[in-house]
C-alpha cells in the first residue's frame, strides 16, 4: 500500500484553502479614493512547514464597462494531490456606480473530495438584499452599501493602505450572515520573495479569540498587493501562502 500523507496536513490544507475565501476579494470605493488595478494575475505556492502542499492563482480582469471579474483557483499539489484532488474556485463580479464598486454576484465551489460544496450570492442593490443559495435553498440577507463578499476585501485593504489607513473594518456577506473583518497594521518587514526583497506592511486580522491568527504581508512597491499570507490554526499548525509570480501591476 502506498504511503499516506499525514492526516493533519490534508486537514489543514483544506482549512487554509477555505480561509482563502476569507482572504481573497467585490469592494466599495468612495469617489477620490486611491484607484484599484483593472487587471492582474498572481500565482502563489502554499506551504505547510517546508512542504509545498498547494497552489493558488488570483486573476482580475475587465468584463465590460465598469465591470470586473475576480477569480481565485486553488488546488492541492505534490504527494497530497495523489490522495486529495481537491479544488476550490471562487469568483466575484461587480460594477461601479457613483464612485462605489458594488458586488453583483459571488460563487464558491469546492470539488474533488467528500466535502463538496457550492454557494452562490446574488446582490440586489435596489432592494438592499443579498440572496444566498446553498444546496438549492435560498435565503435573504439585508445589506447596505459597503458590504462586500469574502473574495474582495484584500483589494479594499490595498486601497485603504494606499490612502494611509492603518486600521480597517469590512462588512462581509458570508453564508447568510453579515460578518465584520477587523484588520490592523502591526509593523513593517523586509520580506524575501520570488519577486525579490520587498518592503511590506504586516496586517493582522483581529479576532475575539486568539486561538487562530492570520497575518497578511502587503508589498508597498506593488500598491500594497498581498504577497504573503500566514495562518495559524487552533492546534498551532501553521500554513503560509507565498507569491511566486505577478503580472499586470506596475
Amino acid at each position: 500500500m502506498g504511503k499516506q500523507p499525514p492526516r493533519h496536513r490534508t486537514h489543514h490544507l483544506t482549512a487554509f484553502l477555505l480561509l482563502l475565501g476569507s482572504l481573497s476579494l467585490a469592494w466599495s470605493i468612495a469617489a477620490g479614493a486611491a484607484p484599484l488595478p483593472s487587471t492582474f494575475k498572481a500565482h502563489f505556492n502554499l506551504y505547510s512547514g517546508d512542504l509545498r502542499v498547494g497552489e493558488t492563482t488570483w486573476t482580475l480582469k475587465s468584463v465590460g464597462k465598469d465591470r470586473r471579474l475576480y477569480q481565485s483557483q486553488s488546488n492541492a499539489t505534490g504527494l497530497i494531490s495523489l490522495f486529495r484532488q481537491r479544488k476550490i474556485l471562487e469568483q466575484s463580479e461587480w460594477h461601479e456606480k457613483d464612485g462605489i464598486l458594488l458586488p453583483l454576484s459571488y460563487l464558491y465551489e469546492r470539488s474533488g473530495g467528500s466535502r463538496e460544496r457550492r454557494m452562490e450570492i446574488a446582490f440586489d442593490w435596489q432592494q438592499g438584499i443579498a440572496h444566498h443559495t446553498i444546496r438549492g435553498d435560498t435565503w435573504r440577507l439585508p445589506i447596505q452599501k459597503g458590504t462586500v463578499d469574502k473574495l474582495s476585501y484584500l483589494l479594499l485593504l490595498m486601497r485603504d493602505l494606499t490612502d494611509g489607513k492603518r486600521e480597517m473594518r469590512y462588512p462581509i456577506a458570508d453564508g447568510g450572515r453579515l460578518k465584520t473583518y477587523h484588520l490592523k497594521v502591526i509593523g513593517e518587514e523586509l520580506l524575501e520573495t520570488a519577486l525579490g526583497p520587498l518592503k511590506t506592511l504586516k496586517v493582522q486580522r483581529l479576532r475575539e479569540s486568539g486561538k487562530r491568527n492570520t497575518v497578511v504581508w502587503c508589498a508597498i512597491r506593488y500598491g500594497y498587493f498581498p504577497v504573503q499570507i500566514g495562518h495559524r490554526e487552533k492546534d498551532g499548525t501553521r500554513v503560509v501562502l507565498r507569491i511566486n509570480s505577478l503580472e499586470g501591476l506596475p
